[in-house]
């Protein structure tokens, strides 16, 4: 007897059958639970080692191969991927699905504390696959603005409204343009006002620098200071001092009168130190205060 002769004998067990398939079909579409990137362990491990300055070839040379060598002797290793750059090395270890990922790096992590690195290798980095973080959206902007602009208006605008977004966990903003400020000095200048190259960097370097000036007492609060070295204009660089011209002869009038010596006076007008316009310019002021303490 086939399938039709006994559908068509006992019609109720068969419409029973279809309604029971339906019924189970129906339960599945509505409560099966359904994700994009559903959460599994993926058996694949990163090691990312960097290596200041190195060319591709020394990065595979003295990195690369001797992780692979020592990754390899893990066990359940079903293929290992390698990239080696400039300043970095990355090995991709794939092992069998159903391994158990923490213990495989651990013991990853364990082989690579035996593996013998040039120094100036910084330890290596052991990270798993995780699908959950790759980003499922990705959105490209252009516009005929200032490219400086365009990325300032991405990472301050855009970027927390998207992250506002219910569901939304993180927005990266990759590539844009980054304002620099190249600072050109005159050399003929700095020969003449005797000021160096490093001089200039060092000024350069405490400017941008955030510093404590200590507490005050106001009624019955306290108030921190700091000194906010942080230049916002590029113009503003170029009211910056880097040397200092002393008046000796000047200076020893003054203190052979015994009078209160008022550094604020003694400063005289601006010279001009390294010629040109622009943030390039830097002046250096006359202030007797080389005997001073």
């Amino acid at each position: 007897m086939n399938l039709s002769k006994m559908a068509v004998k006992r019609p109720v067990a068969t419409g029973a059958i279809l309604i029971l398939i339906l019924v189970i079909g129906l339960v599945s579409l509505y409560q099966s639970p359904l994700d994009l990137l559903p959460d599994i362990e993926a058996p694949v491990l990163a090691v990312i080692t960097a290596f200041p300055g190195s060319s591709p070839q020394e990065s595979l040379e003295l990195v690369t191969k001797p992780i692979e060598e020592s990754v390899s002797t893990v066990g359940g290793v079903t293929g290992i991927n390698s990239i080696s750059q400039e300043n970095m090395s990355l090995v991709i270890v794939l092992f069998d699905w159903g391994a158990d990922a923490k213990s495989l790096r651990e013991d990853v992590r364990m082989r690579m504390d035996l593996v013998s690195l040039p120094d100036e290798v910084q330890r290596p980095m052991i990270l798993e696959f995780d699908p959950t973080l790759m980003p499922i959206m990705q959105v490209s902007a252009s516009g005929a603005d200032d490219p400086v602009r365009l990325t300032t208006w991405l990472n301050d605008t855009a970027r927390p409204r998207l992250e506002s977004i219910r569901g939304v966990a993180e927005i990266q903003v990759q590539g844009g343009v980054e304002e620099d400020i190249f600072v050109r000095a005159n050399p003929g200048k700095m020969s003449e006002y005797e000021v160096s190259f490093d001089q200039v960097a060092n000024v350069l370097r405490a400017s941008l620098m955030d510093l404590p000036a200590g507490i005050i007492d106001l009624e019955d609060q306290q108030v921190r200071l700091r000194f906010l070295g942080r230049y916002a204009e590029a113009e503003m660089l170029s009211d910056l001092i880097v040397g200092f011209k002393i008046d000796h002869e000047e200076l020893e009038r003054l203190i052979g009168q015994e009078i209160n010596i008022d550094l604020n006076r003694l400063i005289e007008d601006e010279v001009a130190g390294f010629g040109g316009g622009g943030f390039g310019n830097f002046p250096v002021r006359e202030l007797y205060w080389d005997d001073i303490f």
